[in-house]
């Protein structure tokens, strides 16, 4: 899949050319205040309950043990905290009414926002809006990625989902499909990004398969010292098979790419 990252020209792209990687930021550094800050819902049911107790029983027999205590005492205490909270229940019957389970999910959720990775991009490849929000106001550049030529840093990769009104949505462990919904729901205010995501267990700097990298667009305003810098730190880490382009509109206001030299 073809996938594009608008970006300003800085050093932060010339860092990320040089080193040949992605950079994945944790939800925190988002500029979208509500983004993957959707309302949990709370009102599980005794089968949420249920699923997630079977859940942690399996994680605990699978995963290598990294505890002195024994299997049968972790599926006992296990047991007993799940038994309690489906035994905490308030007037409108449902358990956990103290919201001992909820606050753990609610703790597990804001250390996980806190490392997680994920890198933006667009399906478009030339998006006015995109270049004015993203690309430097047009002196910037759009880098164009063939994802599946490296099932590392684009291992897992999901469309945004845009709806007029933010759902609230449960996030117990065993929910996993919830939580992709987490990361992947925007307003639709923003759906002129048409964004896809990629995913990594932890920010920062993940390597990249210098193959991806299929074509450096600059925006019809770049400057021609960033464009000559540009280009020949591209020749340079990924030969000659990268398109250099520069975006521009005729008369008739269509967008035409001319290459440049580099």
């Amino acid at each position: 899949m073809m996938l594009y990252k608008y970006c300003a020209i800085n050093d932060y792209l010339r860092a990320s050319l040089t080193e040949q990687y992605v950079w994945f930021s944790s939800p925190d550094a988002f500029n979208d205040i509500n983004d993957s800050g959707l309302r949990l819902d709370d009102r599980y049911t005794d089968e949420d309950i249920r699923r997630e107790f079977e859940f942690q029983l399996y994680l605990s027999r699978t995963l290598p043990m990294q505890s002195a205590v024994s299997p049968l005492e972790l599926e006992a205490a296990a047991r007993s905290l799940f038994s309690s909270v489906l035994a905490d229940r308030g007037p409108d019957g449902r358990p956990d009414h103290s919201g001992r389970l909820h606050a753990s999910v609610v703790e597990a959720l804001k250390i996980r926002r806190q490392s997680i990775g994920i890198s933006s991009f667009s399906q478009d490849s030339h998006n006015e809006l995109l270049w004015a929000h993203y690309g430097g106001a047009h002196y910037g550049a759009c880098l164009g990625f063939e994802t599946s030529l490296d099932n590392h840093c684009f291992q897992q990769i999901e469309p945004v989902k845009y709806v007029d009104v933010l759902p609230k949505i449960k996030l117990l462990s065993h929910m996993g499909g919830n939580l992709v919904e987490l990361y992947t729901t925007k307003g639709s205010a923003w759906s002129y990004e048409r964004e896809v995501r990629a995913f990594q267990h932890a920010s920062g700097a993940h390597p990249v398969d210098p193959r991806c990298l299929v074509n450096v667009v600059f925006g019809e305003r770049a400057r021609g010292s960033d464009i000559d810098e540009i280009s020949r730190l591209v020749r340079d880490k990924y030969g000659p098979r990268v398109g250099l382009l520069q975006a521009s509109h005729g008369e008739d206001g269509a967008l035409a790419l001319r290459a440049v030299s580099g």
